[in-house]
């Protein structure tokens, strides 16, 4: 994106938890969305006996209508993801939870307005203007295999977690794991059908009135869910960075970046590209039982989608000390 796009924009990011200083964005790419993806985080825990349970929704238009002889990827859709998400804080410095999300993949009714929306900005529309309004298209041909599934909603690919803070008031890293489980279905196009795993870091720097906060995972995907979708590697790597201030009535503003390095080798760039997504948005209180964060996120790759999308989450704490 060319910097005076994304001047604009910043004048105006797996489980995602709402811990301060970051955003419950989520990666909704449909051939991201069959792997494990690790959302932002802090290196915070719950009190021993403290337990937390969020609902994270998220939506995304996707436009993606690439040839290449007679091999081709037709992603045009709207995705929609709702996430159950309960972690307990287990004593020793160590966090436990699990997310179970539901998907919807289909046709959508927003093509107009995002269209519109984007002209206004100056951003780039995809393929929008070559393919019909709101249809739905999900289909990946190469070397005569075809992946084409047929969408709809349904339980995705539930993630169990641990997460490790060392011993300091206020700890300034964190370590965390994740385990992707095979309950979604693949010819839905709601899961890879294959188990995943990663492994990360988490840091903070806090200053007077800016906190800087960001992630690093190694990634281990087992497999996709049909030949066409070809991995290039089975290890990838994911990361985020978000910076948030203070701007009254107890919310945060928050700038935040996440990168996917795609293990995709289909020879489609549009199915190949790694992901790099932007998330703006607010969070708030910091304090207190209930949290709340909300925002929008377009990806900066200039011809990969999704390239709009609007999150909203809602996350409580029961228990232990709020």
């Amino acid at each position: 994106m060319p910097l005076r796009r994304l001047s604009l924009v910043l004048l105006l990011c797996g489980p995602c938890p709402t811990s301060a200083g970051v955003l419950p964005a989520a990666n909704l790419a449909p051939q991201h969305l069959l792997h494990l993806s690790p959302g932002a985080d802090v290196p915070e825990v719950l009190t021993v006996g403290a337990t937390s349970l969020a609902l994270d929704t998220a939506y995304a238009s996707v436009i993606t209508d690439q040839r290449r002889g007679d091999d081709e990827a037709r992603l045009d859709m709207e995705v929609a993801r709702i996430g159950l998400r309960w972690a307990r804080g287990l004593g020793h410095r160590l966090e436990a939870g699990v997310e179970v999300p539901w998907l919807w993949l289909g046709g959508g009714r927003f093509d107009h307005a995002i269209t519109g929306y984007h002209r206004a900005l100056g951003f780039p529309n995809s393929d929008r203007d070559s393919v019909g309004a709101n249809e739905f298209g999900y289909r990946i041909s190469v070397d005569g295999r075809r992946y084409a599934p047929a969408g709809g909603a349904g339980f995705g690919d539930a993630v169990v977690g641990l997460k490790w803070v060392p011993p300091a008031d206020a700890s300034a890293w964190g370590l965390r794991g994740f385990l992707k489980l095979p309950t979604g279905d693949p010819d839905r196009g709601l899961g890879s059908g294959r188990a995943d795993g990663s492994a990360g870091i988490l840091g903070r720097v806090e200053g007077s009135t800016l906190r800087l906060c960001g992630t690093l995972d190694a990634l281990f995907l087992g497999g996709t869910p049909n030949p066409a979708l070809r991995l290039g590697t089975h290890w990838a790597a994911a990361a985020t960075a978000a910076a948030g201030a203070e701007v009254g009535w107890s919310t945060e503003a928050v700038v935040q970046l996440s990168y996917v390095a795609s293990p995709y080798a289909t020879g489609l760039d549009e199915v190949d590209r790694d992901v790099l997504l932007l998330a703006v948005g607010a969070r708030g209180p910091e304090s207190g039982r209930i949290t709340w964060a909300a925002g929008f996120t377009e990806d900066l790759v200039t011809h990969s989608s999704p390239d709009f999308g609007l999150f909203l989450s809602l996350e409580g704490r029961f228990g232990g000390t709020p």
